[in-house]
């Protein structure tokens, strides 16, 4: 199930990618630098930030990190559903301490499902735009 959302949620942000750049290798560039950021430049911010901060409070910094990135979202997601304490990073310890693991994975849930309808509503409504 985790799996074939995860697919939905990234077709979704294609489309989107798609539909605001015709382009095939404009798109491509843009859907590459998206998953550069999402997957290599955020672990090491947050890395980053851990370490910097590492005397201040980092809920300031990690909740609103966490929710702008579907994939470790995804990945917290998963470790608060499993309850593996050990498995827990910097970013699952704060949402689970925040929130707790039910209501974290709700808002969780809900961020994705945000995360899939807003990259489809404006595929959609470019894609109706479009004169072809």
């Amino acid at each position: 199930m985790g799996g074939g959302y995860a697919a939905f949620r990234e077709r979704a942000a294609a489309d989107s990618i798609a539909a605001l750049h015709p382009d095939r290798v404009r798109a491509m560039a843009v859907a590459l630098g998206l998953w550069l950021l999402l997957f290599v430049a955020y672990d090491l911010a947050v890395l980053g930030a851990t370490a910097v901060l590492s005397g201040l409070p980092l809920e300031a910094v990690l909740f609103p990190a966490l929710l702008v990135n579907p994939v470790d979202l995804a990945r917290v997601l998963v470790t608060l559903a499993v309850g593996s304490g050990a498995l827990l990073g910097p970013t699952s310890a704060v949402l689970a301490r925040l929130f707790g693991a039910a209501w974290g994975i709700a808002l969780g849930v809900a961020v994705l499902a945000l995360e899939t309808v807003v990259p489809l509503w404006v595929a959609v409504r470019v894609f109706r735009r479009r004169d072809y």
